[in-house]
């Protein structure tokens, strides 16, 4: 949770496991009872006091709530594992990560592909907590996979290959994270998730959630990647105006802080994550169900209302239970409501509110939780991001940080029971933001653009899920010569298999590529587009970009710095320099094979024009270079 005081002055499952979209079965170890000799990899234990030190100073600035650390680990079916043929001419590649003292581990695989009839499991020592099977239904285009964590000091790996499939599978290990506090496991109950959080917390299924339980249903706790750490936040599914079950999924902005996208990639999303009995602390861990990866749409900023729009890869499986939560888009307050959460990780709680709303300045909600029933809920690292119901059950807005604790002084010097949180509106993050979809919720939850006030939650109940075809590459101009990775976002339904075809231009390799994530040597100057077309066994879906290359002597498009009209030009061509680009610069334009048609004319005043009128239509570069760095603009000239 983050400190007020520095941002404001498919499902089946087999035995105890958790329960990720995955396809049940068993693995061919167990059923054929193969001993268990096979290749161990270790690692040591971190060095957890200076972790512990690490944390005391982040928990008191409101940073991510971290519960482990990244250790690289660079394993593969080649260099790692071992392979034992069965009987029938099939075979199993096992491998164990053994990191000494951990809690749990959950691993990361930044290149992951299984074929047809191949799968998957995961399991921890004692073989009480088996995951999988994963299959080629989970494959992710993007190559990037991630699982839940595994109790304890290891995790086994075990694939299962058919012998008309040998040696087809991609199997990356890039990390594992190591968990080392805030995670359930029955022989380290000290440092734990389950019960991990503070005494006077509210279990959601308490009394006090009884008018909540639909809700209840759309909250999830969060594993979050951001580098090389791993952290606890909260969050919610949001409805939007066409009730079509797009999983997009709303927490806060600096649970995510610095996370690349390929970190988003490999988040893990627990729902119902909560007890059946109220504070029942003698009942054993929930079993939640999980799903892996999102991309994010939009996000708020620390000095905006702080919230993070994601959308999950892949469609919640109608097995899933959920509700897509409603909210209200404008800025009114509520007398009364609640908070569901997931405080220090822990099972799902519930804070309840009766006085109401008061503004935070313009862009939070600061409320005073109340004591209830069953204790005096407040909020803990791990609840950044939850949703604040009001008394219609819509979300108002998502937690920032406050001073709320257990007991006066219990979170530091100033916090207690009767202090404020703060959430950032739902009003503000609506639309005030930004101008653009990346920085506000309404192009993402009113497609349409209906402008609703209003919009009430769902259960998934939706039978349509289209394919949407997405990716993402890093730059959209890039100096020839450079190699692009095309990243595949594309949006599917886990049951249903998908292929992939990449057309290109620009390129001296294969104009196509049924790779899902390919990467391309663009060798030709000019513009040119990329088409990813997805395909499954109902539909097909295409997106397109361009890709502008920049010939010899043109590094970069930067835009700013200069304005450049009009564009497209004719005969006559303006260039305004400001301040960066001040008089004295050097003006050149370059045609797409490189060649300098304008070298080396100074700029005498802040406003240049400049005779095309003799060059011929197409595209051109305009370079401004100054002493200490230069800018380029793309010129269109038509005749």
């Amino acid at each position: 949770m983050l400190s007020l005081t520095l941002i404001l002055s498919v499902l089946f499952t087999i035995n105890q496991s958790i329960a990720q979209i995955s396809y049940g079965g068993q693995p061919e170890s167990f059923k054929q009872n193969i001993k268990d000799n096979f290749d161990v990899k270790e690692f040591s234990k971190i060095d957890i006091s200076t972790i512990e030190a690490e944390d005391e100073i982040r928990d008191s600035g409101g940073e991510l709530y971290r519960y482990g650390v990244a250790v690289k680990a660079g394993l593969n079916l080649e260099n790692s594992g071992t392979w034992t043929s069965l009987p029938n001419g099939d075979r199993i590649w096992r491998l164990k990560i053994l990191a000494h003292e951990a809690l749990a581990i959950g691993v990361n695989f930044d290149d992951f592909w299984l074929p047809e009839g191949t799968s998957m499991f995961l399991y921890n020592e004692g073989k009480t907590q088996v995951i999988g099977s994963f299959t080629h239904l989970n494959n992710h285009p993007s190559g990037i996979f991630a699982t839940e964590l595994i109790y304890g000091e290891s995790a086994t790996i075990e694939y299962y290959e058919p012998s008309d499939v040998w040696g087809k599978a991609i199997i990356s290990i890039s990390e594992f994270a190591y968990a080392y506090r805030s995670v359930y496991d029955d022989t380290h109950r000290a440092a734990k998730a389950y019960e991990d959080s503070d005494p006077c917390e509210v279990d959601a299924v308490c009394s006090e959630g009884n008018n909540w339980r639909d809700q209840i249903k759309g909250v999830a706790r969060i594993s979050v990647k951001e580098g090389t750490t791993y952290g606890w936040c909260s969050g919610s599914l949001v409805n939007n105006t066409l009730g079509d079950c797009m999983p997009y999924f709303l927490t806060a902005d600096h649970c995510a802080g610095q996370a690349s996208i390929k970190d988003v990639l490999s988040w893990v999303f627990y729902f119902e994550y909560e007890r059946t009995g109220c504070n029942d602390t003698n009942e054993p861990e929930p079993v939640p169900f999980t799903i892996t990866g999102a991309v994010r749409k939009a996000r708020g900023g620390w000095t905006g209302s702080d919230f993070y729009l994601v959308l999950f890869t892949s469609y919640l499986p109608t097995q899933y239970d959920v509700f897509f939560n409603g909210w209200r888009a404008y800025n009114t307050s509520s007398p009364s409501g609640v908070c569901i959460h997931h405080p220090a990780g822990d099972i799902k709680k519930i804070s309840t509110y009766d006085l109401a709303l008061a503004n935070d300045g313009n862009t939070h909600w600061r409320v005073r939780w109340a004591a209830t029933t069953n204790g005096h809920g407040v909020t803990e690292g791990g609840s950044s991001g939850s949703p604040i119901f009001n008394n219609l059950g819509l979300i108002a807005g998502t937690l920032t940080g406050g001073l709320s604790a257990c007991i006066t002084d219990g979170a530091g010097t100033g916090t207690g029971p009767t202090k404020y949180d703060s959430y950032g509106k739902f009003s503000y993050s609506w639309q005030n933001n930004g101008v653009t979809a990346s920085a506000r919720l309404k192009d993402w939850l009113d497609p349409p653009n209906l402008v609703p006030d209003t919009i009430h939650g769902k259960y998934q109940n939706c039978t349509d899920f289209p394919l949407i075809a997405d990716f993402y590459v890093e730059q959209l101009s890039v100096p020839i010569n450079t190699n692009i990775e095309f990243l595949n976002l594309t949006l599917k339904n886990p049951g249903l298999g998908t292929s992939y075809l990449w057309e290109f231009e620009g390129t001296s390799q294969s104009p196509t590529s049924p790779i899902p994530s390919p990467t391309r040597l663009f060798n030709q100057a000019g513009t040119f587009p990329v088409t990813l077309t997805a395909t499954n066994a109902e539909m097909s879906d295409s997106k397109t970009v361009y890709i502008t290359v920049l010939p010899n002597g043109v590094s970069e498009i930067n835009p700013s710095s200069f304005k450049l009209f009009p564009n497209p030009a004719h005969d006559l061509v303006t260039i305004e320099l400001d301040e960066t680009t001040r008089v004295g610069s050097n003006i050149s334009i370059y045609n797409m094979v490189g060649e300098e048609i304008i070298s080396g004319m100074v700029a005498t005043s802040r406003t240049v024009q400049l005779d095309v009128s003799d060059f011929n239509a197409g595209m051109y570069f305009v370079k401004v270079t100054s002493e200490k760095s230069s800018f380029t603009q793309k010129l269109t000239l038509v005749k």
